[in-house]
């Protein structure tokens, strides 16, 4: 145990604190941040008579829905790199040449692989909480000096998104341009750039450009809520744009998705709303609605 002291820096202790950050803190402090945003997807309605969010948590109020695991999920990140965090150069054996291998070994600031996740971690737990500044300060620093490129990569999309809420859009858009996804890239991570770029389209109702990075997002996003959402929100923006043919279509798709009732009614009723006279069938429409109508659950919304 005296060996693997985070004043040494050695295979055995390397592996040692590596492990018990990971199984013994960082796990609790994620299994915290999880719950909050399970809480955020359970407690927050969206309005799907107004154009939604691409990210609930943009919302102000999901705020006290969450609060309470973020804090956790900072107080167990902020541990970890307080008792795990080993800095001190590696020791070498002085009789063999040195590698390069070693080189980069010995140029390294952190040498336990979660302290990294750990910043992140506390970023994205402070953005839900809507604690922008700190959120971009613990981004920047991940971006420039964490040694995992795929902690830095989810950095970067990370304070693009915190660009977004801010309206700092030129920023945002000058990270997200100098990310390169067409490399090997985890499918969760690519679903989170794109969905970032489309909120970033979005937002600035630049409507046209949000359709292809929306698309994709809904090709690579996971879990029946977040596929229905994006795709009435691609519906929406597509009725923007005044594609009432495409947009119906892609309600009609929210509808087979078997979603809760409150997305089906205002999907159906949207589909009303884009219809084209001059293409479609009148009559077919009339009937749809006059079956809603006839509808017990449709009574509180006959008008």
């Amino acid at each position: 145990m005296a060996a693997c002291s985070v004043e040494k820096n050695t295979d055995a202790s390397r592996f040692y604190h590596s492990m018990t950050a990971r199984y013994n803190i960082y796990f609790n402090g994620y299994e915290s941040y999880k719950a909050g945003i399970g809480k955020i997807s359970r407690g927050y309605h969206d309005d799907f008579a107004e154009m939604l969010n691409v990210f609930e948590n943009s919302d102000p109020a999901t705020v006290s829905l969450c609060s309470s695991d973020m804090e956790t999920a900072i107080q167990k990140s902020s541990k970890l790199i307080s008792l795990k965090s080993i800095t001190s150069k590696p020791e070498l054996d002085n009789n063999r040449e040195i590698s390069e291998k070693d080189k980069k070994l010995l140029e390294q600031k952190e040498y336990n692989e979660w302290v990294d996740d750990s910043y992140l971690l506390i970023g994205m737990a402070r953005f839900n909480l809507h604690e922008f500044d700190e959120a971009s300060a613990l981004f920047s620093f991940c971006n420039t000096e964490a040694n995992d490129p795929d902690v830095r990569t989810e950095a970067s999309i990370w304070l693009a998104r915190v660009h977004n809420e801010t309206k700092n859009y030129t920023e945002s858009n000058r990270i997200l341009s100098e990310i390169d996804v067409s490399g090997k890239i985890s499918r969760s991570l690519e679903a989170l750039y794109y969905t970032t770029l489309s909120d970033l389209f979005i937002k600035q109702k630049r409507y046209n450009e949000a359709v292809d990075p929306l698309t994709r997002s809904i090709e690579l996003v996971a879990g029946k809520r977040a596929k229905y959402r994006l795709t009435y929100l691609l519906a929406q923006v597509y009725s923007q744009i005044g594609n009432g043919s495409k947009a119906t279509a892609l309600y009609r798709d929210v509808v087979r998705m078997n979603p809760p009732y409150d997305v089906e009614f205002n999907a159906r009723i949207n589909i009303a709303g884009v219809f084209d006279v001059n293409s479609g069938n009148p009559e077919e429409m009339r009937k749809e609605l006059l079956k809603m109508l006839k509808d017990s659950k449709n009574k509180d919304f006959e008008d």
